[in-house]
């Protein structure tokens, strides 16, 4: 496997792929990389499909491990997760088969050792990529293996559904309209795009499942979440924002301070609040589930870098209309 390696930011390649947070027609954004010893096994390995194929060989001639510690590494431990790999079928036959990502990339490496059989999928997106590997072996083994509905719905019609939904686990569901399109915003996840099926019934292709919005008396008010025939029901929550940080009176710890709606729907004020030097983040309901730091070109992105400040009164504004394409002002008075 001579085109293997860690330490992917300091590669030096004429082939070298460019990672990307978001990837559509409107906007390209390049990830962030991520330097060692961080990432380390953690998201910086870096290969090729040859090369992987070639790994896929080495298992299955026994190369680097016995017949016997392959049996081990194959055997479920917990949640279906052997030794390094995490066990399936497809058409009665094991499947073993590991995903991958870091900032930018997402991987899926599968096989079939009964049939000798290796599916490699390397993205430079962070869009997941599990429905496509699910597709793919589906549809070798002549299984179903339906593409996403290209049905187009009008936005007015998507945008009854943007707000935030919260699962019986905890999980928050955060539904916004971009490029024409619905997406989700699971808590500390990855972005998903919606395909409409029907008016309120969307595919969901990273979980092959299905989402589904129910209306109330006056306005949507319940997220379906439907996987494998198991239906979770998640109700649409009161979102509102605050601001926390070393440069408040609160600190860190809270409680954040809080922000008021504006004059235009989806963007929060606050105004003649005095901040101390330090730095300061928005956060959705006193949590650090939703949170905007600053990201490249000094623009908001989720879970991005605290913003300093200098002590003062200041009028602050942050815009949520996009939630994908975040924006904030923050003058000092």
């Amino acid at each position: 496997m001579r085109h293997s390696g860690l330490n992917y930011a300091s590669l030096v390649d004429a082939h070298k792929t460019r990672g990307y947070a978001v990837y559509q027609k409107s906007r390209k954004e390049p990830a962030r990389t991520y330097d060692p010893p961080g990432p380390y096994a953690a998201g910086d390995i870096w290969s090729t499909t040859s090369d992987l194929l070639l790994f896929h060989k080495a298992m299955q001639s026994n190369v680097l491990l016995s017949a016997a510690m392959k049996k081990q590494a194959y055997t479920p431990v917990a949640n279906q997760y052997g030794f390094g790999w995490m066990i399936d079928s497809v058409a009665g036959k094991q499947v073993v088969k590991h995903s991958g990502g870091a900032a930018g990339y997402r991987s899926y490496l599968i096989r079939v050792p009964e049939d000798d059989l290796c599916v490699v999928i390397l993205g430079n997106t962070e869009n997941d990529i599990n429905g496509l590997s699910a597709r793919i072996l589906n549809t070798l083994y002549g299984m179903p293996a339906p593409l996403p509905s290209n049905r187009k719905i009008a936005v007015d019609v998507l945008k009854q559904y943007e707000g935030v939904y919260q699962l019986q686990q905890g999980l928050l569901l955060q539904a916004y309209v971009e490029d024409g399109y619905l997406f989700i915003q699971p808590s500390r996840q990855p972005k998903t795009i919606l395909y409409p099926e029907t008016d309120d019934r969307f595919y969901v292709e990273e979980i092959d499942g299905f989402v589904r919005f129910l209306r109330g008396a006056e306005s949507i008010d319940t997220l379906q979440l439907i996987i494998r025939g198991q239906m979770n029901s998640a109700p649409r929550i009161q979102a509102y924002w605050g601001l926390t940080g070393s440069a408040t009176n609160n600190g860190w710890d809270g409680p954040d301070i809080a922000m008021q709606p504006g004059s235009v729907k989806g963007v929060w004020v606050i105004r003649n609040i005095s901040l101390k030097d330090g730095e300061v983040k928005f956060r959705m309901n006193n949590s650090w589930d939703f949170n905007y730091g600053v990201g490249d070109k000094n623009r908001l992105i989720l879970d991005g870098v605290n913003i300093k400040v200098t002590a003062g009164i200041y009028n602050i504004e942050c815009d949520l209309r996009n939630p994908a394409n975040a924006n904030y002002q923050i003058k000092k008075r």
